[in-house]
């Protein structure tokens, strides 16, 4: 006789997820195991219904977040009213249901009556771009890789597609550029886990105050503090983190937010609002990619945007390059340029473009060779596997 499944682990697909009580767990594979434990966890001390999603980890168990569903349902509704989804519109989703992102499609189709359908199967560039055209699909959401894959095979857009949301990852202003002359109408968004996805995202119509620029979405609030960390405010923030404890034990920490409802991020930006009330948000890394050399500190997600836009020039794949950080004795850091082993022959050039850009103290100081740099699923650098793989060869 079959078994029922635990309520915790019913897909957001099923109505049941949205509207039965208790908990849900939204994990990746390697993960499936902790789901258990978890549940348990969060009906102890978190809230009714939240639901369990394990954000971007380097090393040891990654990160657990906590959101209710009605705040993955408020930023549906905030993304709806501002990219003006509905009835008419026909999603098509192909970011795993375990990511923020993934589920937000979903949240997205269940507050404005869009259809959705989905192709979560490995990612397939090709089969992504027939199918936009064979369905008629007019909304999707992307992360900067697969954006990468659409352009390098010179996709062009079907006409019917009026909006590529790009979230996971800072989208680069030459891809943007490159993929809108392909006809693809991509949308560069800034959001996390803990805000159930985007809090800005580019919009038809509205023009950004410079390069980098994305505008607040609606319903949100942001402001930056004296040393430039990001806060932000609104109805789709996070209930609070899953902390390991021995054995599959957890405990529930709530969202360490101000009294007012303020939530001070770990990344750094610029926000100003123009002459018509718009907010715009200028994102500039995080705090924890900051590094101290020689006193001064420099950024990591700064270097890699240069050193990516060097490599262009040289026809050199950016996906391929990486900066990182390793300790230094007397500086206390220093940068060194990694690459795939076939990309060798032209380290040596690359990496004098950068320094003659780059004060002396934020200069590579020699380079690494790997088979190929650890990414996550959806494409996004493992810096700090990356910085012990090169630290222990």
């Amino acid at each position: 006789m079959a078994t029922s499944r635990p309520t915790h682990l019913i897909p957001p697909t099923d109505d049941r997820f949205w509207t039965a009580p208790g908990p849900r767990t939204v994990l990746p594979d390697d993960l499936a195991g902790l789901a258990s434990g978890l549940a348990r966890a969060l009906r102890v001390a978190g809230p009714e219904d939240g639901v369990v999603f394990a954000s971007s980890g380097s090393t040891g168990l990654p990160k657990l977040t906590v959101l209710r569903r009605e705040a993955l349902l408020a930023s549906a509704r905030l993304v709806g009213g501002w990219l003006g989804l509905g009835r008419d519109d026909r999603q098509l989703g192909v970011i795993p249901l375990h990511h923020v992102g993934g589920i937000g499609m979903v949240a997205w189709s269940r507050v404005s009556g869009a259809a959705l359908a989905l192709d979560l199967g490995r990612w397939d560039a090709e089969r992504f771009a027939r199918r936009c055209e064979a369905d008629a699909i007019t909304v999707v959401s992307l992360v900067p890789t697969q954006v990468f894959d659409l352009v390098r095979r010179s996709f062009k857009a079907p006409r019917c597609l009026r909006a590529v949301v790009v979230g996971g990852g800072a989208l680069d202003s030459e891809l943007e550029s490159e993929a809108r002359h392909l006809g693809w109408p991509v949308l560069a968004s800034f959001g996390m886990t803990e805000t159930a996805a985007m809090v800005a995202t580019e919009r038809p119509g509205l023009r950004a105050p410079g390069a980098g620029w994305l505008p607040v979405i609606d319903g949100w609030e942001a402001r930056a503090d004296e040393g430039g960390a990001l806060q932000v405010r609104g109805p789709s923030l996070f209930s609070g983190h899953l902390v390991a404890g021995e054995g599959n034990t957890w405990r529930f920490e709530p969202a360490p937010l101000a009294g007012d409802g303020w939530w001070v991020t770990a990344d750094l930006a610029e926000v100003r609002a123009d002459a018509a009330g718009q907010v715009w948000l200028l994102p500039l890394g995080r705090t924890d990619d900051q590094v101290k050399i020689r006193g001064e500190l420099v950024s990591l997600a700064t270097a890699q945007r240069e050193l990516e836009g060097l490599a262009r020039g040289l026809g050199l794949d950016p996906r391929r390059l990486a900066v990182i950080d390793l300790p230094d004795e007397r500086a206390g850091a220093r940068l060194v340029l990694v690459a795939e082993s076939d990309l060798a022959a032209g380290i040596d050039h690359l990496a004098a473009q950068f320094n003659r850009r780059a004060p002396a103290y934020a200069r590579l100081e020699g380079h690494a060779l790997v088979d190929a740099l650890p990414r996550s699923a959806l494409g996004k650098l493992r810096r700090t596997e990356l910085r012990r793989r090169v630290a222990g060869a």
